[in-house]
């Protein structure tokens, strides 16, 4: 059995190890870790979701009874056989399993625009959840310096292998009247995925100012899935669903990048340009169906420009980037384990571009700090989301298409005070979000966007060298706006100080506070402080060991709200929080024991 140490809702139990050794030229260094976690909790959510000319709101509650196990390794070694050649190496394998069993009570509702009622459901639901994944990750690399200064050659190949085991049996009992319609099933599924990699790199400067570099770069992708539904009858007989189904359904993805870049550097002005091309075979097949298979060559350039003034610059970057969809998004199978809104994937998605503009600009002015500022602003064709009412109109589907373009801006500005011989250092940060893109509903098409506003204001002040003092308030403000539908707005305010002392000979305390209040809905809602207070102590001559103690959730706060908003969704959630506990701890420093 585990030593498990209570924490409210949790029983954790982790630990590892270190090692390192240097032998001549070869330096090795390895570490194992594990963690058991097994937990209890309970949450609370009401969530709003738009589905073009309808609105989904769903209040839940809901418990969970789960237990994790997580065993990752890593060991790397280095070898320098002389000053022109480098070799690394580095192995990581994990395994990873979870058993979870949420239960669920759901009041759903779909809404039109003018706020009429379309359907009510009361759904009762269960799941018993395993997920087991094994992961192998190689990776090795040589780097070769000629005479001439900052010429080399890198070569680097590798493997990630991610294997996963996952099995739901779950029932659900929708309530759209007296008589419930059940829903009993189960789902074995199998996912295999071997990704290889290599590339080659060789850098040659030109003059004192200009230096080339020259990439070419592969992968092969492949990812295997094998999944089989079942409905479980009232006889407990077990019969084959083809909705719920996708049997040797295959993504391959192979992908060759040829880059070339060009590097100027003279004084304080830095300029890279880019240009190159990427070929990719992507195919999505199960069986014998050939759901969608492209070759195509897409062009990649980029820029960057930085000109620095002292300790201020100014940067500007372009950059074209391919993403793949997620497997999730292309699993032609049935998920209805959450009957409130079922998915499907779609196996019609392809990779698709990105184009990102970035400006950065940081000021420093003597005496009072630094002025950072940042601009970014993309446009992909991801895949967003396609709505469908299923049959009688009591269940949502949720697919994903890729329709137009989609669109992002981001912005922040910081100003800092980092001088520690001054007392106040005041900080500001504002950081503003704006998406826009289409979603489909019952193949409309409607135009929706998403800002957010966050700030943080605070003040740090150094009374002593040792002793600091941090007063920080946040706010998140954001908002959600449809053409069908009304706007959705919910926002979260954080005050949070901490404390940090040294009041002894190796000996210190922290001392952290944070008070929260959410806006959601036309009211207000606040939790007591979560508090938490910790001693630390120092032993030996060189502080190569240390005891730790402390209580934290001082005030025994027992739940804690949630903000999750995005483009399509917004969600107020409630979870009880980690009870009031105790902590005791020790700590090693080995480094510093020969010293």
């Amino acid at each position: 059995m585990f030593p498990f140490l209570p924490k409210g809702v949790h029983q954790t139990f982790s630990g590892g190890m270190n090692l390192s050794k240097t032998y001549r030229n070869v330096t090795w260094n390895s570490y194992l870790l594990g963690s058991y976690d097994k937990s209890y909790t309970n949450g609370l959510s009401n969530a709003f979701r738009n589905l073009g000319d309808l609105t989904s709101h769903d209040l839940e509650n809901s418990t969970d009874y789960g237990s994790m196990y997580d065993v990752i390794g890593q060991s790397s070694l280095k070898w320098v056989p002389d000053d022109k050649n480098t070799v690394n190496a580095k192995l990581i394998v994990e395994r990873k399993r979870m058993d979870d069993n949420p239960n669920d009570l759901l009041n759903s509702s779909l809404y039109t625009g003018s706020d009429s009622l379309v359907n009510s459901l009361a759904i009762n639901s269960s799941q018993r959840i395993t997920n087991t994944n094994n992961l192998v990750f190689l990776d090795g690399n040589w780097e070769h310096r000629y005479n001439k200064p900052a010429e080399k050659t890198t070569l680097s190949v590798g493997l990630l292998t991610n294997q996963t085991d996952y099995n739901n049996a779950y029932i659900n009992q929708t309530y759209a009247g007296d008589v419930p319609i059940e829903n009993n099933n189960s789902i074995a599924k199998t996912n295999a995925n071997y990704n290889y990699f290599a590339n080659i790199q060789h850098s040659t400067p030109l003059s004192r100012k200009f230096l080339v570099d020259f990439r070419v770069s592969t992968l092969f992708s492949s990812n295997l899935v094998n999944r089989t539904g079942e409905d479980i009858l009232t006889d407990q007989t077990a019969l084959p669903s083809p909705a719920l189904s996708a049997n040797d359904f295959h993504v391959r993805n192979n992908q060759t990048a040829a880059q070339t870049f060009l590097f100027y550097k003279a004084g304080s002005l830095s300029i890279i340009a880019g240009l190159g091309a990427l070929v990719t075979n992507w195919e999505a097949s199960a069986r014998d169906t050939t759901y969608n298979r492209i070759n195509k060559a897409a062009f990649l350039p980029g820029f960057y420009l930085n000109y620095g003034m002292g300790r201020s610059k100014v940067s500007f970057r372009f950059i074209r980037e391919q993403a793949s969809p997620p497997m999730s998004d292309l699993l032609p199978a049935t998920d209805s384990s959450k009957t409130q809104q079922v998915t499907r994937g779609n196996p019609l998605l392809s990779p698709y571009l990105t184009d990102k503009y970035e400006f950065n600009s940081g000021i420093f002015i003597k005496k009072l700090g630094s002025v950072d500022f940042q601009f970014d602003y993309a446009v992909t064709n991801q895949p967003v989301a396609d709505n469908y009412i299923l049959g009688d109109g009591l269940y949502p589907l949720l697919s994903y298409t890729q329709f137009k373009k989609a669109q992002s801006i981001t912005g922040s500005i910081a100003y800092v005070n980092v001088d520690q011989s001054t007392l106040i250092n005041p900080y500001v940060f504002l950081f503003y979000l704006w998406q826009s893109q289409y979603q489909l509903n019952q193949q409309i098409a409607t135009p929706i966007s998403f800002d957010a506003i966050s700030s943080t204001v605070g003040i740090k002040m150094n009374i002593t060298k040792e002793h600091t003092l941090n007063l920080r308030v946040q706010s998140t403000i954001n908002s959600t706006h449809f053409s069908t539908a009304a706007s959705g707005a919910a926002n979260r305010f954080n005050v949070e100080l901490r404390d940090d002392n040294k009041i002894g000979d190796g000996l210190y305390y922290k001392f952290s506070t944070k008070w929260i209040l959410i806006y959601a809905n036309s009211t207000y809602d606040s939790i007591k402080p979560v508090t938490n207070f910790n001693l630390y102590k120092y032993f030996g001559k060189q502080h190569n060991w240390q005891v730790n103690c402390g209580i934290n959730n001082l005030f025994n706060v027992d739940e804690i709200n949630l903000i999750n908003v995005g483009i399509t969704q917004r969600t107020i959630s409630s979870y009880n929080y980690l009870a009031r506990y105790a902590n005791i701890g020790i700590t090693f420093y080995p480094e510093k024991w020969k010293n």
